[in-house]
């Protein structure tokens, strides 16, 4: 009979588990200190980045958020939907999208992998910050 941590771990993929030691610790948190010169959004941009490493650890899926950068407030996510290492835009959020001229986007890959060209591309196309 199998144990409760071996059903637990039971169809996760052993590459893109999150090592949560590091993701608590000062190291990892500091990262985000820099990435702009608001204090309020670096800490929203670590706060989503531990949320989306948390919720697909041990996945190949992708979540996004979209932040409207004048008020730092989440005005769209794609955090439920299963499709293997990329994002796709619910109707919903392409209507927020439309509807928003500044925002900021962050979404996570498995396996830590860097922005690929057509992250880059996809965010230059959108203008997004």
């Amino acid at each position: 009979m199998k144990t409760e941590d071996e059903e637990q771990r039971k169809g996760r993929n052993k590459a893109t588990i999150v090592n949560k030691t590091y993701i608590e610790s000062g190291e990892y948190r500091r990262k985000f200190d820099k990435i702009t010169d608001s204090p309020e959004l670096n800490r929203k941009l670590y706060q989503l980045a531990k949320r989306m490493l948390y919720h697909r650890s041990g996945t190949r899926f992708e979540d996004m958020y979209w932040i409207y950068a004048d008020t730092l407030e989440v005005v769209a996510q794609e955090t439920e939907r299963n499709y293997e290492e990329k994002i796709v835009y619910s109707r919903s959020t392409k209507r927020i999208i439309k509807q928003h001229k500044n925002l900021i986007t962050i979404h996570s890959h498995p396996g830590s992998f860097p922005p690929s060209v057509d992250d880059l591309m996809s965010n230059y196309k959108r203008k997004y910050a």
